[in-house]
């Protein structure tokens, strides 16, 4: 129940079509590459969630960051584009296997200004949920939250925009808004 206000820089490294790095997609390499379809492999980085984040999470463990591995698959027609991304925790935060789906569609309100609105689906696993949703014995005495056992699922729904205006080949200034709503239980 909280709203969060980030500006960083974006940071958007790219070799020959093959390679990449950048805070969305993670350090990668396609592995298929074509003006419609894409496919590969990344690294991501995920981040921590600490106890003295909210009030809320008083009695909870914190979770540490680290890193996931993942295959993505990408196909665009038109003005319309279809990306799924299928990521396993490979620093024994939380073991998790995350599956998340986007839909995509660019339109041009203003001249030279890129806009993309899209709608997300994210599947996670049992491990992910209890992790992050779970509430243990332990915890629940520590925090006085009644113990719940978080099960596999569509963890949430998104929807947003990006808006991206490009001053010359190299150079953009980039906004997102996006909006995601946690799912069940």
């Amino acid at each position: 129940d909280q709203y969060d206000f980030r500006g960083l820089p974006f940071i958007d490294i790219k070799y020959k079509k093959i390679f990449f790095l950048n805070f969305r997609e993670g350090l990668g390499m396609n592995i298929l590459y074509s003006p419609n379809l894409r496919a590969g492999i990344a690294l991501n980085y995920y981040g921590s969630r600490d106890t003295d984040d909210s009030d809320k999470l008083q009695g909870l463990q914190d979770i540490d960051a680290g890193v996931d591995a993942g295959v993505f698959g990408s196909i665009s027609f038109g003005k319309f584009s279809a990306k799924v991304k299928l990521r396993q925790d490979i620093s024994n935060n939380h073991n998790g296997l995350l599956i998340s789906s986007r839909l995509a569609y660019r339109v041009s309100i203003i001249k030279r200004l890129l806009t993309n609105i899209n709608i997300r689906a994210t599947f996670a696993n049992e491990d992910y949920m209890k992790t992050y949703f779970g509430i243990t014995s332990t915890q629940s005495s520590s925090s006085g939250i009644k113990e719940f056992k978080a099960d596999s699922g569509i963890n949430s729904f998104s929807g947003g925009a990006s808006f991206i205006y490009p001053f010359d080949e190299n150079w953009s200034i980039m906004s997102f808004a996006d909006y995601s709503r946690l799912l069940n239980d």
